[in-house]
């Protein structure tokens, strides 16, 4: 794997058993995970203190790590993540979103809600977690943007071989 296979994990008291799922299942895909919390259901971090840790040690790495960050609905760890220099969060419940704010946005942190993460797969819990899964594996994965150029008043993407003259 490449450098992406390093993940920074937090969540806070609403995610904590989704957190620990999607940690146990990317490991065993051979992802180094390191866990900022919560680690207990009664812990009483506020997912704020939550994301930070984990952007500042992202921050820290050289943006050489990702992260997934994990509340109730994603926005509060989403909104709270954004507010680190350098990070680019993105709330995602889809497969489609998580690989364009790859390729488009370069985001570094995943933003999932465990809380509306059945609604990813029409109420099947396990068609859910794999889902969810998926969207992090998109996420973590793509390696960011370089060989394409955007046209912003568009929603396509045109590879940057199209407008050299070699191209």
């Amino acid at each position: 794997m490449s450098k992406s296979n390093k993940l920074v994990m937090g969540c806070d008291d609403a995610a904590l058993e989704f957190k620990n799922e999607l940690m146990k299942f990317l490991k065993d895909k051979g992802y180094e995970i390191e866990d900022v919390g919560i680690f207990a259901k009664d812990d009483a971090t506020v997912y704020p203190n939550v994301a930070e840790r984990a952007c500042r040690i992202i921050a820290e790495s050289g943006f050489e790590k990702r992260g997934i960050l994990i509340c109730g609905t994603g926005i509060g760890m989403s909104i709270a993540a954004n507010k680190i220099d350098g990070i680019r969060c993105a709330l995602c419940g889809d497969t489609f979103s998580a690989r364009l704010t790859r390729l488009h946005n370069d985001a570094n942190v995943l933003a999932l809600g465990a809380s509306t993460r059945s609604r990813y797969a029409e109420g099947s819990a396990c068609a859910a977690r794999s889902v969810s899964v998926l969207t992090m594996l998109y996420c973590v994965s793509i390696p960011p943007p370089s060989k394409y150029a955007f046209v912003m008043s568009t929603s396509f993407v045109i590879p940057s071989s199209l407008l050299t003259e070699e191209g």
